[in-house]
């Protein structure tokens, strides 16, 4: 029974209904909806039903063009009874919500509730007499019902409840009516930013999953120890499919020194010379952050590496955290997945191809069988792994060229790339940015001819474009597929 409520749930999504005047209906029907939720809860998916919503009615747009759409739609209703796509209409539009019901943070085994605010209370009551249950009682103004699987579900006015039994029925029940589940302003909170219109959003509380003993590294970490909270969510337009996403933090005591990427508004420009390219701006933030982590969870082993910096610098005469401190500039990535080239700005050429060549000049200093070798002034052969990369000093750019196992690259091939000029990327911005060419990475990867669904979908889908920014109260991102 549970299995066609949920494909109801989802097929409403497809069908969507008409949007208006709700029988019985709260004036905040969303806020309902996560009140029977724990407060604690990692985990809540909602979905939007309401067909005048700009992005229910984008998928209703999509089913015409995109043949996945149109194939997810006919799936969810062919697990249907017959007949029964017409009732599922007259219920569809307000909100509906699956997630984790006993607050717990120990999975769903925890409990799994299903919550549908629907159009109509007398409607969702022909509906359930059309079931295979039977009622079992009263709770907080709720009609209870069960059938034999041990399963369980719920009707109050126009919400229908469904719960993996009936102790979380139950509990769902008791805590909205009482107030103690997830209150308004608590997912107002999570969704910060993200688009109230979506078609699906996520949020959850983070707090009760880092307290668990399994993470006491992690929160050893100052930025992880902050984070409280998070939230997702797709969108769809007649010309993008976009996810968001935000991962909420305590930035009373966090400086900006210690978020995982540099904050602030500035984007880094990317190179057009590959289908896949990034751009991260400030790369030293990241090292820094990574280092400290380090140190922070695992001393030992962060120990282990300083020995090795140290015997390094010895041998060399070259301070591993001064090489990194000179890369001062954007770090730029472009790849096709079996060539990848990179350049960063330095601040003095001539003192980072100096460090370089002393590093050439001691074999095995790197370790691991890797061998660096100067091949001319500035220029620097490295090989790991079978690969025969190239390093450079071009201008004020270190740049690299790793070609494919068995393959090659030239030093023309690093003055090019470093000469290439930046781009910034349509509508995206934060310290990292990229950009995914997918009719040009398919045409790469893949020499056969694309089959007729596959020609279909190239022929609607445009770039893959995206972003993320970090600031101490959050760490925000998007991520975009435009449809031509």
């Amino acid at each position: 029974m549970r299995r066609v409520l949920l494909g109801a749930l989802a097929a409403a999504v497809a069908v969507g209904g008409c949007g208006s005047n709700s029988t019985g209906s709260p004036a905040s029907p969303l806020a309902t909806v996560v009140s029977y939720f724990p407060a604690t809860s990692p985990f809540v998916l909602t979905v939007n039903t309401n067909a005048q919503s700009r992005s229910v009615n984008a998928l209703k747009t999509a089913e015409s063009r995109i043949p996945f759409f149109a194939a997810v739609k006919a799936a969810e209703l062919s697990r249907l009874p017959a007949g029964i796509e017409k009732d599922i209409k007259s219920l569809a539009g307000d909100p509906a919500a699956v997630g984790e019901a006993g607050g717990s943070h120990a999975g769903f085994a925890a409990g799994i509730l299903v919550v549908w605010m629907t159009r109509d209370a007398t409607n969702l009551s022909a509906l359930v007499k059309k079931l295979p249950v039977h009622r079992t009682g009263t709770l907080d103004g709720a009609t209870l019902y069960g059938e034999s699987s041990g399963e369980a579900f719920a009707v109050a006015g126009p919400t229908l409840l469904i719960a993996s039994s009936q102790s979380t029925l139950s509990a769902a029940i008791a805590r909205h009516a009482h107030g103690q589940g997830i209150t308004a302003g608590q997912h107002a909170a999570a969704v910060t930013g993200l688009d109230p219109n979506a078609a699906i959003q996520v949020f959850g509380d983070l707090e009760g999953v880092l307290s668990r003993p399994s993470a006491a590294k992690a929160r050893r970490i100052p930025w992880v120890a902050a984070i409280h909270d998070y939230g997702a969510d797709v969108s769809v337009s007649s010309n993008a499919i976009t996810l968001r996403f935000r991962v909420g933090t305590d930035g009373s005591g966090l400086p900006p020194s210690e978020l995982p990427i540099a904050s602030g508004s500035s984007s880094p420009g990317v190179v057009n010379a590959f289908p896949i390219q990034t751009a991260i701006h400030d790369p030293a933030q990241i090292f820094s952050f990574v280092e400290s982590a380090e140190q922070a969870t695992s001393p030992l082993s962060y120990a282990r590496f300083r020995r090795k910096e140290a015997r390094l610098e010895r041998r060399t005469g070259v301070d591993i955290n001064r090489l990194i401190d000179q890369l001062s500039g954007d770090l730029i990535v472009s790849s096709d997945t079996r060539t990848t080239l990179a350049r960063v700005t330095v601040n003095d050429p001539a003192t980072v191809s100096a460090m370089f060549t002393k590093l050439a000049s001691v074999p095995g200093t790197l370790g691991g069988g890797s061998i660096l070798k100067r091949v001319a002034p500035g220029t620097f052969s490295y090989v790991e792994a079978g690969r025969h990369a190239l390093l450079g000093v071009v201008g004020n750019q270190l740049v690299l060229a790793v070609p494919p196992t068995g393959g090659a690259v030239t030093p023309a091939l690093l003055k090019s790339f470093a000469a290439a000029p930046t781009a910034t990327v349509p509508g995206q911005s934060g310290a990292v940015v990229f950009r995914i060419k997918i009719e040009q990475l398919v045409a790469l990867l893949d020499k056969r001819p694309p089959s007729p669904l596959g020609r279909a979908m190239l022929a609607l889908l445009g770039d893959v474009t995206g972003s993320v920014s970090a600031t101490p109260a959050a760490l925000t991102g998007t991520a975009t597929v435009a449809i031509r």
